[in-house]
């Protein structure tokens, strides 16, 4: 008896310890995706700016005033960076085979780099006018 609950112990604690890691590692590497803002910009540029218009997750909308926002981003009907502090922010998105960016490109845009999967993309968002670009993963 004493043998079966020192065995349940130890997986408990196993348990315990290592779910969460398994979890954020499940999540980060499935789910997670790393918005880099590092004050970059097109020549042209009049500024950093970088605005986030949509997500859509398997197609469908999803609502932005639901993300919690990092350091340096805004929420103003869109999802907004000055790109003055240059920083990284994670979004997890808890569904979707195929998840769409949609930014803006403006004058006063800069350069954004998203990071899923190991795999880093970068886009300047510079503009004469204004246009909107996707950046698609799945």
């Amino acid at each position: 008896m004493r043998k079966k609950i020192i065995v349940f112990a130890v997986l408990s604690a196993v348990y315990i310890i290592f779910f969460p890691m398994l979890r954020e590692w499940i999540v980060n590497e499935r789910y997670g995706f790393e918005f880099i803002v590092s004050g970059e910009k097109n020549e042209e540029s009049l500024g950093t700016e970088i605005w986030l218009d949509a997500v859509l997750a398997d197609g469908e909308m999803c609502d932005l005033s639901r993300f919690a926002l990092g350091d340096g981003w805004e929420q103003q009907g869109r999802i907004f960076n000055p790109g003055m502090e240059p920083g990284r922010h994670t979004v997890v998105f808890p569904y979707g085979e195929r998840v769409e960016f949609v930014f803006i490109k403006h004058p006063y845009s800069g350069v954004i780099q998203v990071k899923h999967k190991g795999e880093t993309r970068k886009i300047d968002l510079f503009s004469e006018k204004e246009e909107t670009v996707s950046m698609i993963f799945e």
